[in-house]
């Protein structure tokens, strides 16, 4: 999702043991629904509708855990202060 010219990362799993089908129409319809949802929560605030990567379509399992660890490893970077100055980039 990108939002007001930054990019960010919007996330929701299924829980463990689920089976999901994009062909189930309940599970196509909660999709859409948060999807929208994403898009569209700070239109009341007078802001643009959010924008969404990946073709507009849900990642899959790998994918998503992928961009979960990479956002991890960046983040235990900061904190632990290990990235030099010199090369923390904030844009």
């Amino acid at each position: 999702m990108q939002a007001e010219h930054c990019r960010g990362w919007g996330g929701g799993v299924l829980p463990s043991g689920e089976r999901c089908s994009t062909s189930d129409s309940s599970v196509l319809g909660t999709l859409t629904a948060i999807r929208d949802w994403f898009r569209d929560y700070k239109i009341p605030d007078g802001k643009p509708a959010n924008k969404f990567g990946l073709g507009n379509k849900a990642a899959n399992k790998d994918y998503a855990l992928k961009v979960i660890n990479e956002t991890n490893e960046s983040w235990a970077k900061l904190v632990k202060r290990s990235i030099p100055a010199g090369e923390l980039s904030l844009v």
